[in-house]
């Protein structure tokens, strides 16, 4: 009887009095001092309100029932397919709404809208993959600001892939302690593409030099990410280099100078197609000939055989001695051994490119101290 009096008022009642009723009806619900037997007649008042012609009694409506659960599926789905203003308090906060719902409302909708889903308490895994695959540079910043978004580590991959050249999305995923070391390296070169082509720097550096810097600062990046990760990861890191195509000789010789002697295990054998088991003895012990063959298996080039090995054999010593080293100081030695090695051979400076390169780590080395057990760890573990 009184929802029957209160939908007879409405038909005359003006929009400013049915705001005010809409709201009196819905705390009713909501403290239940609605009787049972006119439930049904409040839930058909609230369709009809769901669909007056007023947009702000229909906000009025929305805004009061998003966080209450009197409202039935039908208003609520009505007031989420609504103008913007109506349809926000809705996805922002009712819990009636499912998972596929939200995801076609983000599908489908305004920037509004969408933003009213990311400001939601919580996001599902699923919607939260939704969100990545379907987000704008700045959606996908929100997400990953969101305390309470349940973000998978695919996901993460995903927005790297999708918005890694945005700064705020990278910022975002590099403050993350679960994002996986491939998306970091995947960043690292977003962050290097995003260098180089800056205007400021082309213009300082020219464009030749910008790309050799950049790929160099990339370099270091990814060998400085390696010595963070652990065994686990760099299987994972090794992957991911080899599918992107990124696995260069530059990048072996940086991590064997830096003394990452479990990647580059890992790398050459995956290189090679043998097993690490294999790879690992010939380190430990320097064999000079075996490493060779697994190298030319391995597609490295030829030139480059004796940069790897003096740099095994220096690390050989290292892990004999247990003595202290600066990352530098590999590079130096390497050269020193090297320009003896070719003066005896030839009379003659044969190794420009490769003095280059070693002069170019020891100026930059990715790590600054390593001691036995961090810096060869692989020999000791293999002999």
């Amino acid at each position: 009887m009184i929802v029957e009096r209160f939908v007879s008022w409405c038909e005359t009642a003006s929009s400013t009095q049915r705001v005010q009723g809409t709201k009196l009806l819905v705390r009713a619900l909501s403290e239940g001092r609605v009787p049972d037997a006119e439930r049904k007649a409040a839930d058909e008042a609230m369709l009809r309100l769901a669909q007056d012609p007023s947009t702000a009694v229909r906000r009025a409506l929305a805004e009061a029932v998003a966080e209450s659960d009197c409202a039935s599926d039908a208003v609520v789905s009505t007031l989420a397919r609504d103008v913007d203003s109506v349809a926000a308090p809705i996805l922002a906060t009712s819990l009636r709404l499912a998972e596929t719902d939200l995801i076609d409302h983000f599908a489908d909708g305004s920037a509004r809208t969408r933003a009213a889903i990311l400001d939601r308490p919580r996001l599902s895994i699923r919607l939260c993959a939704a969100i990545a695959e379907l987000s704008t540079p700045d959606e996908a910043a929100r997400l990953l600001a969101h305390p309470a978004a349940r973000i998978a580590v695919t996901t993460l991959a995903r927005l790297a892939e999708r918005h890694g050249d945005a700064s705020d999305v990278r910022g975002g995923l590099l403050a993350r302690a679960d994002l996986p070391v491939a998306t970091r390296q995947t960043l690292i070169l977003a962050s290097g593409a995003a260098l180089q082509s800056c205007g400021l720097v082309i213009h300082s550096l020219g464009g030749q030099k910008a790309q050799r810097l950049t790929a160099e600062a990339c370099e270091k990046a990814t060998a400085i990410l390696a010595d963070s990760a652990g065994p686990q990861e760099n299987t994972a890191l090794v992957e991911h280099l080899l599918q992107s195509d990124q696995l260069s000789v530059a990048l072996l010789l940086r991590f064997v100078c830096d003394g990452q002697l479990d990647i580059f295990s890992h790398a050459l054998a995956r290189l090679a197609g043998v097993s690490e088991a294999r790879v690992r003895p010939i380190l430990a012990e320097g064999r000079a000939r075996p490493f060779a063959s697994i190298a030319a298996r391995a597609g490295l080039p030829e030139a480059c055989v004796p940069l790897f090995i003096s740099a095994i054999e220096i690390w050989r010593e290292i892990a004999e001695t247990g003595e202290p080293v600066a990352a530098s100081r590999v590079p130096e030695r390497m050269m020193k051994r090297l320009a003896k090695d070719d003066e005896a051979a030839t009379g003659t400076g044969g190794l420009t490119a490769a003095m280059a390169f070693l002069r170019q780590l020891a100026r930059g080395a990715s790590a600054p101290v390593f001691k036995r057990t961090g810096s060869a760890g692989v020999l000791a573990q293999a002999s």
